[in-house]
């Protein structure tokens, strides 16, 4: 594995400083080493004009509704929170374990560094959710789609033997950035 996977620590520390952002971010929704996600919207495919494009078919504000997905159905879910990720880190998506127990595949990805501040108009993240079983399941939006897992790769070698951002090259250009557990600063320790 490339990159350190950051702690809840380190990502409160980061969404404070504004080096991250998160929002609506919720503590109570921060893990050891993830934040779960929601959903905010459904869209369904526009096929009446013979294209692909997709439409928001309901938007979800508030109390999360349950849905019910027939066999097979697919639906493709907006999640509701921003995520904006500085340079160097990038967020790795993954199946909330209680839609998998019910039956459900979550697709899912990544979201890059600087997604979401790439147009002045937000940048939703997207997940597909697929009913797996040959019966009707009911999804709870309220439990959460998906976790999101922060990498660092700031000061990381790369496959290609140099460090994955020149300007973190050296060791003391590195360690800088790290700040010690237990302080709440913003500012770069030092020995």
């Amino acid at each position: 594995m490339y990159g350190n996977v950051l702690g809840a620590s380190a990502l409160e520390r980061m969404i404070s400083c504004g080096e991250m952002i998160l929002d609506p971010f919720e503590e109570r929704f921060l893990g050891l080493a993830h934040y779960r996600l929601h959903a905010g919207a459904i869209y369904r495919e526009d096929l009446a004009g013979g294209d692909d494009k997709l439409a928001i078919v309901q938007r979800i504000d508030g109390e999360s509704p349950a849905l019910i997905l027939q066999p097979n159905q697919y639906l493709l879910l907006e999640i509701r929170e921003n995520v904006v990720l500085p340079e160097g880190i990038y967020g790795r998506l993954t199946a909330a374990s209680t839609l998998i127990e019910r039956g459900f595949l979550v697709n899912s990805g990544k979201v890059d560094a600087g997604y979401g501040a790439m147009s002045q108009d937000r940048q939703p993240i997207l997940v597909g959710i697929k009913n797996l079983t040959d019966r009707r399941n009911h999804l709870d939006l309220a439990s959460g789609i998906a976790h999101i897992e922060f990498v660092d790769l700031r000061g990381t070698e790369s496959r290609f033997g140099g460090f994955s951002n020149e300007s973190l090259s050296s060791f003391a250009q590195r360690t800088e950035r790290v700040v010690r557990a237990g302080t709440d600063s913003c500012e770069p320790q030092s020995d």
